[in-house]
């Protein structure tokens, strides 16, 4: 993957360009802290053997703090730049990035056809915010700590029981370090509440929760699923890293998705 060199109100993109033969188009929304070579890696080249994918990188606006409506935009930008409205999108988001796709589709409703939230959330609880909290801390006093919490945190522990005490310490240590805009992504976090709009989503929706998440229980999603109408419901036996633990069975859902849709 290699991000486009053209650039819409500050946020790269990465565009597979292929269309397949296909009105079809997947564009991935990314999670807290990531990208979508980080968070897509797996995922991105599974759907894009089947269809044209579009990955949004979001950018730090360099205001202050962080405001859900701010990555909304830049999610809208993007499409309107590639144009992707002359298509049938399917807009997919994981965890943060579910929230902002639920925002982006509850805004546009005729723009966006298929919907697949996964691991996201519709009102941080005290649970999310004591982890956040914790976090946050370690962030600022043990780096290397926080990095360890982060795998406990993100991986289910049938994913981690299944490794080498050399494979989780690659995992440890190939965590990132929070940037100043991670910072900001995590404090927004904190003040996620979208119920009011989620009745305004009119798209095909699917909902995948995640079986092991302690980042953001299953409850959330299951509260997802109920308040977007019609929208289905799937679980996968992995942890909130899904998309590194089970790609392949996301791919296999988002391209049911798609295909049902036509």
């Amino acid at each position: 993957m290699t991000p486009d060199a053209a650039e819409y109100l500050e946020v790269s993109f990465v565009d597979s360009q292929d269309d397949h033969g296909s009105n079809e188009v997947i564009v991935l929304v990314h999670g807290t802290g990531g990208t979508t070579d980080t968070h897509y890696t797996h995922l991105y080249p599974m759907l894009a053997q089947h269809h044209r994918v579009v990955g949004v990188d979001w950018t730090d606006p360099d205001t202050e703090t962080l405001e859900t409506q701010q990555l909304v935009d830049q999610v809208l930008g993007v499409i309107e730049q590639l144009q992707l409205h002359e298509h049938r999108i399917t807009l997919v988001g994981y965890s943060l990035g579910a929230v902002v796709a639920s925002l982006v589709a509850a805004q546009q409703p005729q723009l966006i056809s298929n919907l697949v939230l996964i691991a996201g959330w519709v009102k941080t609880d005290n649970q999310q915010l004591l982890r956040n909290h914790l976090s946050a801390h370690l962030a600022a006093t043990d780096p290397e700590a926080l990095a360890q919490f982060d795998v406990l945190a993100a991986f289910s522990g049938t994913y981690l029981a299944s490794m080498s005490d050399e494979q989780v310490g690659r995992i440890v240590s190939n965590m990132q370090s929070t940037t100043v805009f991670g910072a900001k992504q995590m404090e927004l976090n904190r003040s996620i509440s979208i119920a009011g709009v989620l009745g305004r989503i009119s798209a095909h929706t699917l909902v995948v929760g995640c079986e092991q998440d302690i980042m953001v229980p299953i409850r959330h999603q299951l509260q997802l699923a109920e308040a977007i109408a019609d929208a289905e419901f799937v679980s996968i036996d992995a942890g909130h890293a899904v998309v590194f633990e089970r790609p392949a069975e996301l791919a296999d859902h988002i391209l049911t998705v798609v295909a049902d849709a036509l």
